[in-house]
C-alpha cells in the first residue's frame, strides 16, 4: 500500500489561515529613519481566495504600528489580537468582501510604521560597523521575524513575488533579495533620501524577504556573482570568494539549472547572528568567514545550495526543516567531494558529526529532547527560534549519505531531479517528502523498511547509526588530538610540532574540535605548552579560535577567560558565541562577570542573537 501523506493545513508558528486566502504579490515600501529608528511603511497585497468560505485574512504581526487598512481600494474596519503565545505576536485580522468565491483577487493595501524595537532589524550606529563611518541597518527574517517588518502570512507555506521600494539617505546604498528593476531616484518627499527599486519574480516565502541601507561597495566574481561590503574589506572579500562562480557551476551540475538570474554576497557586521542567510540573489554572510586563506568558503557553497533546497523546494513548517537543512548540508558536501575529492567529503562529515552533532544532543539539549528529532512537534511548546540547532542539517545529512550509500549515488539523485521539478515553487511537509520518495524507490521497498525510516526521522537523540566514513584524512587529527590528551606538560615538551604545521586548514580544525571534545580532558598546564610551541596566540581563523578556546574553559584554565570574553564581545555569530557564553556562565569563576558583559553589550547584539543568549541564561536560572 502507497504511503498516504496530506499537505499542510496549519503552521503553530503562524496564524495564517492559508487555506482559505493566500497572498500571491507584495509591494513593499519603506522610508527609513535612522534618527528614530523606525520606517514608515506601506504594503500592497494581491490576495487569491482558495474557498467559497472565506470571510477574513488573517495575518502575523508585531512590532509595527498598524495606522490604516483598505480593502479594494476603501478603508475596512481591521481587528489586533492578543498573542496566542509571545513569541508568535499579534494577529490581525480584517474581513473580506462578501459574496467572494475561489479564484477571486483581492487588493489589500496595509499602512504602518515598523517600531525601534523590530525583531527582523539591527540598527547600527557608525561605531558599531566594520568601517564606523555611517549607520547601517539590516533585516533578518528566518524564522518567523518577518511579521516584524510586514504583516504577512508568515509560514513557509505561503509564497509570493515581492517588489520592493526603500528610501534611504542619499550617502547610503540599499542592497535587496532580488534583482534591481530600475536605478535610484531622488525621494520628492524625502529630498536627502534616494529611492531605491527591486524585484523578486520568483515567488517566495516571507523569512526570504530582506533589504540592508549601508556604505557598501562592490566587486564583480563573474558575471553573474558580485560581492558587496564596507570599503576597507572590499579586497579581502574579492580574495576570500573568488572561487564563488566556480562552486556555483559545480552545484548547477549535480542539482540542475540556477534560476534565480544572480548570486550576490554581501558581508555584514561581526554582529551578524549567523554564517549566512541564503537571501535569493543576495546572500548575507559573516566577516568572519574573511580567514584569508578560502578554508571557510564551503558556508557559500552552502548557501547556493538553498538556491535548489529552501528557497525553490521549502518545509512547509519549521517542523520539517530538515527538509532545508539536511538536504542543503547534503549537497554542500557533494560538492566538496566533487570539487576535491571523496576523502575531504567524508572528513567534513565526521567533523560535522563530532564538531556539531555530538554537542547539540549532548550539551544544548540531551538525548532524550524532543527538539533532537528530526522531524518535531511544535503544537504545544512551537517556538521554532528555540528548537533551532544544527540537528537539521548534521541529522539531516546523515540520513540522506545513508540512503545514498542505499540506493546507488545516481539513482539518488535521478529521484532529486524529479523532486526538484514536482516541487519547485511549493511547500511540502515529511509525510509528502515520504510518499514521493517511496513512490519513485518502490522496487527497493523491503531495503528502506529495513532501514526504518520512522527511526531515522522521528528518533530522538543521536542517529540510529552512524556512517562508515573514509577516515583517511580524519584519523592523523585523532592521533594528535590523543598525543595532547595523554600527556602531561613535561610530554607535552617533546610532542613533534611540525605535524600541525603540516595540517591542512580544515585538518587543524579537527584537531581543534577533538580536543575540546576528547574523552580526556586536556588540562590546562598542557594547553599552555601547546599555545606556546604551535603559536596559538592569535588565531585568524574563527574556527579554530572558538575550538580552542572551548577546550580551554572546559579545562578551566584561567588565562583563557579574557580571551573568551573578547571573542564573546566581538563575534555575534550564534554557532560561536551561543557556546562560548554557555561555558563561561556555567563556571562559578566568570559567571558574574559573564553576566555583566552580557548586560552591556546586549544592545549592540542582533536582537535574536541577544534572544538566544538570554535563553541560555534562563536555562541555568540567570534570567
Amino acid at each position: 500500500m502507497p504511503f498516504s501523506a496530506k499537505p499542510t493545513t496549519k503552521d503553530p508558528a503562524s496564524y495564517a489561515n492559508f487555506t482559505e486566502v493566500t497572498v500571491r504579490h507584495m509591494d513593499l515600501k519603506y522610508c527609513i529613519s535612522f534618527e528614530k529608528k523606525t520606517m514608515e511603511a506601506e504594503a500592497n497585497y494581491i490576495l487569491d481566495v482558495l474557498t467559497n468560505e472565506a470571510e477574513k485574512i488573517s495575518l502575523d504581526t508585531r512590532d509595527c504600528d498598524i495606522h490604516k487598512v483598505e480593502v479594494n481600494g476603501h478603508e475596512y474596519a481591521y481587528k489586533i489580537l492578543e498573542p496566542e503565545k509571545e513569541y508568535k505576536g499579534h494577529n490581525l485580522v480584517v474581513a473580506l468582501p462578501k459574496g467572494l468565491r475561489v479564484g477571486d483577487e483581492v487588493k489589500l493595501t496595509i499602512s504602518y510604521t515598523v517600531l525601534p524595537e523590530s525583531l527582523s532589524l539591527q540598527w547600527m550606529a557608525p561605531e558599531q560597523t566594520i568601517d564606523k563611518t555611517h549607520p547601517l541597518v539590516f533585516t533578518y527574517n528566518q524564522p518567523i521575524n518577518a511579521r516584524a517588518i510586514v504583516p504577512c502570512m508568515d509560514t513557509p507555506s505561503v509564497k509570493s513575488t515581492i517588489s520592493y521600494q526603500v528610501s534611504a539617505p542619499k550617502s547610503l546604498q540599499v542592497l535587496f533579495a532580488a534583482v534591481e528593476s530600475k536605478g535610484p531616484e531622488v525621494d520628492q518627499e524625502h529630498p536627502e533620501n534616494r529611492i531605491f527599486y527591486a524585484e523578486q519574480k520568483i515567488p517566495i516565502p516571507s523569512y526570504l524577504i530582506a533589504f540592508l541601507a549601508g556604505n557598501y561597495v562592490s566587486a564583480d566574481i563573474s558575471p553573474r556573482i558580485r560581492v558587496w561590503t564596507e570599503p576597507s574589506i572590499i579586497e579581502k572579500a574579492r580574495y576570500e570568494f573568488a572561487t564563488t562562480e566556480e562552486q556555483l557551476q559545480l552545484a548547477e551540475s549535480i542539482l540542475g539549472e540556477f534560476v534565480w538570474g544572480r548570486a550576490d554576497m554581501v558581508v555584514l557586521p561581526n554582529s551578524f547572528p549567523f554564517g549566512g542567510m541564503e537571501n535569493p540573489n543576495m546572500i548575507f554572510l559573516t566577516p568572519s568567514l574573511l580567514a584569508g586563506d578560502r578554508s571557510l568558503v564551503h558556508l557559500v557553497t552552502h548557501e547556493l545550495v538553498h538556491s535548489w533546497t529552501g528557497n525553490l523546494v521549502t518545509n512547509a513548517t519549521w517542523e520539517h526543516m530538515w527538509l532545508n537543512e539536511g538536504f542543503t548540508k547534503y549537497y554542500e558536501r557533494r560538492i566538496l567531494g566533487k570539487q576535491f575529492g571523496e576523502p575531504r567529503r567524508a572528513f567534513q562529515n565526521i567533523n560535522g558529526w563530532n564538531q556539531n552533532l555530538i554537542p547539540v544532543v549532548h550539551e544544548q539539549f540531551h538525548p532524550e529532547h524532543p527538539w533532537t528529532a528530526m522531524v518535531q512537534d511544535h503544537s504545544v511548546e512551537g517556538d521554532p527560534i528555540s528548537a533551532f540547532s544544527m540537528i537539521y542539517y548534521e541529522k539531516g545529512q546523515v540520513f540522506l549519505y545513508t540512503l545514498e550509500k542505499l540506493l546507488g549515488r545516481e539513482e539518488f539523485d535521478t529521484w532529486m531531479h524529479k523532486y526538484i521539478a514536482d516541487y519547485t515553487g511549493k511547500s511540502l511537509n515529511t509525510d509528502e517528502w515520504r510518499a514521493h520518495f517511496l513512490a519513485h524507490f518502490a522496487d527497493k521497498a523491503d531495503a528502506l523498511a529495513e532501514l526504518d525510516l520512522d527511526k531515522w526521522l522521528y528518533g530522538l537523540g543521536m542517529p540510529p547509526k552512524q556512517p562508515s566514513y573514509d577516515t583517511s584524512l580524519q584519523e592523523e587529527c585523532q592521533k594528535y588530538a590523543d598525543l595532547w590528551a595523554d600527556a602531561d606538560p613535561a610530554a607535552a615538551e617533546h610532542i613533534d610540532t611540525s605535524i600541525y604545521e603540516n595540517f591542512n586548514a580544515l585538518q587543524k580544525i579537527e584537531f581543534f574540535s577533538l580536543v575540546r571534545n576528547h574523552k580526556n580532558v586536556v588540562e590546562s598546564k598542557v594547553l599552555e605548552v601547546m599555545e606556546r610551541r604551535l603559536n596559538l596566540g592569535h588565531l585568524t581563523n574563527v574556527e579554530m579560535e572558538y575550538l580552542y578556546i572551548l577546550a580551554g574553559l572546559r579545562a578551566r584554565w584561567h588565562s583563557i577567560i579574557p580571551r573568551a570574553m573578547a571573542f564573546v564581545e566581538k563575534n555575534g555569530r550564534l554557532k560561536f558565541s551561543r557556546p562560548v557564553f554557555r561555558e563561561l556562565l556555567s563556571w562559578d569563576q566568570t559567571q558574574k562577570d559573564t553576566l555583566v558583559l552580557f548586560h552591556r553589550i546586549r544592545t549592540q547584539m542582533h536582537p535574536l542573537g541577544a534572544e538566544m543568549t538570554m535563553l541560555e541564561l534562563k536555562k541555568l536560572g540567570l534570567a
